[in-house]
């Protein structure tokens, strides 16, 4: 053993038994420094880093996000009630009546009545004339049939017309492209006619829409709680035993837009004086932080739905390659202290669950872990010593 010691003593050269020095003193130093770094994880350790944390998987309800609901994507002909035609008559109508005998011009007069509560007309000679919910047309045949029955003429030729249609002038505010007044026949005031003569949706705009009918005066109604599911009718329900349409005041509504049955049941009417307020959504940012490349605020989207995947992909992925743990930070209405949710990164890759709902205002922390600070303190150790990182 000796001979072949000296053998290579022999043929080392002075320069690669340097660098044989020099790597031997690198790899002390590292083991110094990881033996420091490991020394104050202990210290970090028993200390405790308990964090009160819950798991995604034991997440109590009412920590949990709802789903956001694109107000784009809803059908609105859902808020569509049966619509008449425009040429049908009902009560508020002012009507043109010209009834001609045919025999010379002082057999032939004109006047003008207003359809009344009872859906008539009154013609002078002639009486009450009965005539909403018919077209024009139609209105034509029975005003003829009166003046026969009355026996004032033989053969008549009557022209009903519409002087003065009477229109609903309803108030459309919030989140539409046309704020304002706009009018509408009322065999067609329902949400869908005001929305669209409105202008329609604006890209800001939210599924909640409240109505407030003539007189409403806020804070004036006893009970502004919305009613229990009992009270309502059945028609008004959903399948997931959601409420679309919620008494809020004795003459207020709120309707959610995304939850209307298909059959249209339960959709309320707009009346004449009536004010439509379209939500519009402002949500709050969302924050990322911790091991991730681009740590900042990011807007949460409108109508969208954010998971934490999409948000650690926001910020441009983690800074560690093996960093796991991830704190969602949620505030909740009527707790004094957020919400402190624990996730698993590499869970949420595979599992459904795991990778929950974000909601804006959420925070998304990626933590540092045991193994994270081990790894950054070899790379820091090594990088210090050689310059370069492994």
């Amino acid at each position: 053993m000796q001979w072949r010691a000296f053998v290579f003593l022999v043929h080392i050269t002075p320069q690669r038994f340097s660098l044989m020095l020099l790597r031997r003193l690198e790899a002390w130093l590292i083991l110094q420094r990881t033996g420091l770094v490991l020394l104050l994880l202990g210290v970090w350790m028993a200390s405790g880093c308990a964090s009160g944390a819950v798991l995604a998987k034991n997440m109590p309800p009412q920590w949990q996000a709802v789903s956001v609901s694109n107000a784009q994507t809803v059908d609105l002909t859902k808020l569509a009630s049966p619509t008449m035609p425009q040429d049908q008559i009902v009560q508020g109508d002012v009507l043109k009546i010209d009834i001609s005998s045919g025999f010379g011009r002082q057999e032939n007069s004109s006047q003008t009545s207003r359809v009344d509560d009872h859906g008539q007309i009154v013609l002078p000679y002639v009486g009450p004339v009965t005539v909403a919910g018919l077209k024009l047309v139609e209105a034509e045949q029975a005003v003829r049939q009166a003046t026969i029955d009355r026996e004032l003429f033989r053969d008549p030729s009557i022209t009903v017309t519409m002087s003065s249609p009477k229109v609903n002038r309803v108030t459309v505010l919030g989140a539409v492209n046309k704020q304002g007044l706009v009018e509408l026949r009322p065999g067609s005031s329902d949400l869908l006619q005001a929305i669209t003569v409105a202008g329609g949706l604006a890209k800001e705009a939210g599924t909640e829409v409240e109505i407030l009918h003539p007189g409403f005066q806020p804070g004036a109604a006893p009970n502004r709680s919305p009613a229990v599911a009992s009270d309502l009718e059945e028609g008004i329900r959903t399948a997931s035993g959601e409420l679309p349409v919620k008494p809020v005041g004795a003459q207020s509504i709120k309707v959610n837009l995304a939850s209307l049955g298909k059959d249209g049941s339960g959709i309320p009417t707009v009346t004449d004086g009536t004010v439509v307020w379209v939500e519009k959504q402002d949500p709050l940012p969302l924050k990322v932080d911790g091991l991730v490349s681009k740590p900042a605020h990011y807007d949460y989207p409108v109508g969208k739905n954010l998971q934490v995947l999409d948000a650690i992909s926001m910020a441009g992925g983690t800074s560690s390659l093996i960093a796991d743990k991830i704190f969602v930070i949620r505030q909740v209405a009527g707790q004094p202290e957020p919400a402190l949710i624990q996730v698993s990164y590499r869970k949420a890759k595979r599992d459904g669950h795991e990778n929950i709902l974000l909601q804006p205002g959420d925070i998304v922390s990626v933590e540092q872990t045991p193994a994270t600070v081990i790894l950054e303190g070899i790379k820091s150790a090594t990088i210090g010593v050689t310059g370069r990182a492994f």
